[in-house]
């Protein structure tokens, strides 16, 4: 009998396993990356293209293109496309991010050989009907008036631009008249630009066998869009003026604030150890800022460090919302966080407990095939591969007090960062 009075023991984890991944070469000259696990009938297949926001010459125009591709083909309208898709219990969703966009494919293996040439159709022929961009800029509309009525988002708004200038792919924020002035034209022209095959990489994982992967080289092993000149952005150098920045909404029963810099990326020597010291300082629950801002002053619900990393940059993030009467009293503790972090030793017990989670979140992202194919995804976008995650892990796992301490010094400074307010009576902070 189990004494259930007496908690389990608790083990580190000393190994992590890596799935095998078969990578191929369509027809078109597309990499496929092929994770074939599992026990159920199903599949994913996502097809990755570098077409995100560093790409669009004009504001919101990659946003829009994702949201519309599902919107109508010149042979199939948008009602068509969503009951093909309900009739064969599937899913197929297009997202647009920073870096990239992606058109992702959920269905019953036996189904592949009847969606795949509709996955092929909505990527090569998207019509984008005016009527369509018209009623999708109406209702961005709407969403943006309301979000501007939160302070968190006008907070993350002013950090961006702050930390990037309001030119830049990171520090923009699309506007009311950006979507207004979105043209079909510029729609059709980005789509045939930038969601091209030779632009592109695919991942496929489920219960695959050879079949299945003919079918992913019969249709989407083909020519996709007219392939033009690309070129890739690069990063932009850094002319981040540190200080405090505010804006006063005067209904606001919270202040948002956002803390933080321009920062190292993923591929960077020293991002392993810089993780395990932000979980420490604020990645996690049982972080530093958590125990102080939450539960020791009962200040916010949460507050969260976090690395935002892309392909040309990276900034540090620390995010909460307070109320009013205590921001002033939270950007201290920051402070005082930030300052702890950087001169005192980390205990032996409170690195390993970070670490013991981080290993528990390795875990997650590799259980079962698709968290597997989207772990995959990220080390494919940054040019990273298996060895890069071994390597990662191992520098976590023989993380010291003293490299915390020396990750701190580096890059915690606390002259360093901007601080942003956004709230009511905070211009008294200034």
């Amino acid at each position: 009998m189990i004494d259930r009075n007496i908690a389990p023991e608790i083990h580190a984890i000393t190994k992590i396993h890596f799935p095998e991944v078969n990578r191929q070469v369509l027809s078109n000259g597309t990499p496929l990356y092929v994770l074939a696990s599992g026990q159920q009938e199903v599949a994913k297949v996502e097809v990755v293209f570098y077409a995100g926001r560093w790409q669009e010459s004009h504001r919101g125009v990659a946003s829009a293109v994702a949201a519309l591709l599902k919107e109508g083909t010149t042979q199939m309208t948008s009602l068509e496309i969503a009951n093909l898709i309900d009739y064969y219990g599937a899913s197929i969703q297009v997202r647009s991010l920073i870096d990239y966009a992606s058109v992702t494919l959920f269905c019953l293996t036996k189904h592949l050989d009847f969606l795949l040439p509709l996955m092929a159709e909505l990527i090569c022929d998207a019509s984008f009907e005016e009527s369509e961009l018209e009623l999708y800029a109406r209702n961005q509309k709407q969403k943006i008036e309301v979000n501007e009525k939160k302070v968190e988002y006008l907070g993350q708004r002013l950090f961006t631009e702050k930390l990037y200038g309001a030119t830049h792919p990171l520090g923009y924020t699309t506007s009311v008249g950006d979507l207004l002035s979105l043209k079909r034209e510029q729609l059709l022209n980005f789509k045939q630009q930038f969601y091209t095959h030779q632009n592109a990489f695919i991942l496929a994982s489920g219960k695959l066998n050879d079949e299945h992967l003919n079918l992913i080289n019969r249709y989407l092993g083909v020519s996709m869009n007219q392939h033009k000149s690309i070129i890739q952005p690069e990063a932009m150098p850094d002319t981040t003026n540190p200080g405090l920045y505010t804006e006063e909404k005067v209904d606001a029963m919270q202040s948002a604030i956002r803390v933080g810099k321009r920062f190292i990326g993923r591929m960077h020597p020293d991002y392993p150890l810089v993780k395990a010291a932000n979980l420490i300082f604020g990645e996690y629950f049982g972080s530093r800022l958590m125990s102080n801002l939450r539960e020791d002053k009962g200040f916010c619900y949460g507050v969260y460090s976090s690395i935002a990393s892309f392909l040309n940059d990276a900034y540090l993030c620390i995010a909460t919302e307070v109320g009013v009467d205590s921001t002033e009293q939270a950007l201290l503790e920051i402070d005082h966080e930030l300052i702890r972090l950087q001169n005192d030793l980390v205990k032996q017990d409170e690195l390993q407990a970070a670490i013991n989670y981080r290993m528990g979140v390795f875990l997650s992202d590799l259980d079962g095939a698709f968290n597997q194919h989207d772990y995959l995804k990220g080390l494919l976008l940054f040019g990273a591969d298996k060895e890069y995650a071994m390597r990662y892990i191992d520098t976590l796992r023989g993380a010291t007090p003293q490299q915390i301490q020396d990750m701190a010094q580096k890059y915690y400074s606390v002259e360093s960062f901007i601080k942003v307010v956004a709230g009511k009576n905070i211009k008294t902070l200034e």
